[in-house]
């Protein structure tokens, strides 16, 4: 039926009231001027974003009888897995796993562990890089905002609602589609 009628069954997405005000599209424009001025300046651009796995059946609706009662366990991992990524427009991937919510100190911890490496890896990587993150709030605290300044680190933040351009939320996405979802179910994510 599903082929015949050329229609899927899927969650509707709602906007936020915000997403697509006139001050949030100005300042995403801006935020893509300065993106794309970075890259044609061949700078290696650094998304950094986080997630969480605490499950691996990411279905939402499924098909069944009427009387059927539609319910999968929440939860076949044992533990809720946050997951810390570096990813730049290079292919590279530096990336964190640990059992604590991410907060302003686990992603400081991050960034010093990682400009340790890059220093080691890349030395002078600061005037060829940007590092780029979403406004999380812990992106943005005092104490997330002291450790970036006095590690150096050349900062962008990202448009609000730019999520498509981020190359963490694809290599996420394709994490939980491909990896995580052996049975090739349809996901929210693509």
């Amino acid at each position: 039926m599903r082929e015949e009628l050329h229609m899927s069954y899927r969650r509707l997405k709602l906007n936020t009231p915000g997403t697509n005000s006139d001050i949030n599209k100005i300042i995403r424009q801006q935020w893509a001027i300065k993106y794309l001025r970075s890259l044609k300046a061949d700078q290696t651009i650094i998304n950094i974003d986080e997630t969480w796995l605490n499950m691996t059946d990411f279905r939402r609706y499924a098909w069944g009888e009427i009387d059927e009662r539609m319910s999968v366990p929440t939860k076949k991992a044992l533990l809720r897995i946050s997951m810390v990524l570096a990813f730049d427009n290079h292919g590279n991937a530096y990336f964190s796993l640990s059992d604590s919510n991410t907060n302003s100190a686990t992603f400081s911890l991050f960034m010093k562990h990682l400009a340790d490496i890059l220093d080691i890896d890349r030395p002078g990587w600061r005037e060829t890089t940007i590092i780029l993150l979403d406004n999380a709030t812990y992106h943005k605290s005092t104490s997330t905002l002291e450790v970036l300044e006095k590690l150096e680190l050349p900062i962008m933040y990202s448009g609000p609602y730019s999520f498509s351009i981020a190359a963490c939320e694809l290599f996420f996405s394709r994490l939980k589609q491909g990896l995580l979802n052996p049975n090739d179910l349809l996901l929210g994510k693509r």
